[in-house]
C-alpha cells in the first residue's frame, strides 16, 4: 500500500513538473533572428548604434541587457525591414509603430516617428514605406505578440531579442554610442508605394528610450 502512495506521488510530482518548466530562456540570450535588413532605403549610406541608459534617460551609466538599436537613414525614411501585420500605430509615446511578427514570434517596434504611413490591421512586406523618423528610429523585436509588449512599456524591455542585422552581419554589441555608429549601406527593397503625408504629430516626447 505504501509503495502505491509512493507510485501516485511521484507521478503527480512528475506531473506538476512538466507544467512548470523550469530555466525558461531569457529572450536576451535566444538565437538572434535573421532575414532583417536595416529600414534604410536601399543602396543608401546609413548608420547604427545601441547604446541605451539603465534608466532609460540617455545618461550613464550603459545597460548592457539592452536588445535595441537605432538607425540613421540618409532620408529619414522608414521601411519595414521583415513582414508582419501592423498590429496599431500611435503618435503618442514618442511616435509608434508596432508590427507582429508572427514568423519569428516577435513584435517589431519602431520609436521616433513623425509620420506614420501604415494603420492597424495592415499586412506590410519587408521594404513597405512606414514613415518618417525624427531623430534617429528606434527599432526592437520583443518576444510574442505586439499585445504582451503593451506599447512597448518599461517592462516590455525586459522582452528584447537580440536581431543579426543583414547589413551588419552580427548582434551589434550594445554599447555602440551614437557618435561611434557603424556605417554600412542599406539593402531594403525599400518599395514607396505611395506618396509620404507629412503631419505634426501632438504631444510628441523626445523618449530617451
Amino acid at each position: 500500500m505504501a509503495l502505491h502512495k509512493l507510485v501516485v506521488m511521484l507521478v503527480v510530482i512528475g506531473l506538476m513538473a512538466s507544467a512548470c518548466p523550469v530555466n525558461a530562456q531569457d529572450p536576451k540570450d535566444a538565437p538572434p533572428i535573421t532575414g532583417y535588413v536595416s529600414p534604410c532605403r536601399g543602396g543608401t549610406d546609413a548608420a547604427i548604434f545601441s547604446w541605451h541608459g539603465v534608466n532609460q534617460d540617455g545618461l550613464p551609466p550603459v545597460d548592457l541587457d539592452r536588445r535595441s538599436v537605432d538607425f540613421l537613414c540618409e532620408d529619414k525614411m522608414v521601411y519595414a525591414p521583415y513582414g508582419g501585420v501592423v498590429y496599431d500605430t500611435t503618435g503618442r509615446w514618442g511616435g509608434l509603430i508596432l508590427i507582429d511578427d508572427a514568423e519569428h514570434d516577435g513584435c517589431i517596434v519602431f520609436l521616433g516617428m513623425v509620420t506614420l504611413e501604415v494603420s492597424g490591421g495592415q499586412p506590410v512586406e519587408q521594404g513597405d514605406l512606414l514613415g518618417i523618423y525624427n531623430y534617429h528610429v528606434h527599432i526592437a523585436v520583443t518576444d510574442g505578440t505586439c499585445a504582451a509588449a503593451n506599447w512597448y512599456d518599461w517592462d516590455a524591455r525586459d522582452l528584447e531579442r537580440p536581431v543579426l542585422w543583414t547589413e551588419i552581419g552580427e548582434v551589434v554589441p550594445s554599447d555602440i554610442l551614437e557618435r561611434d555608429a557603424w556605417p554600412f549601406v542599406s539593402e531594403n527593397p525599400a518599395r514607396q508605394a505611395r506618396p509620404v503625408r507629412p503631419f505634426e504629430v501632438i504631444g510628441l516626447e523626445s523618449p530617451g528610450r
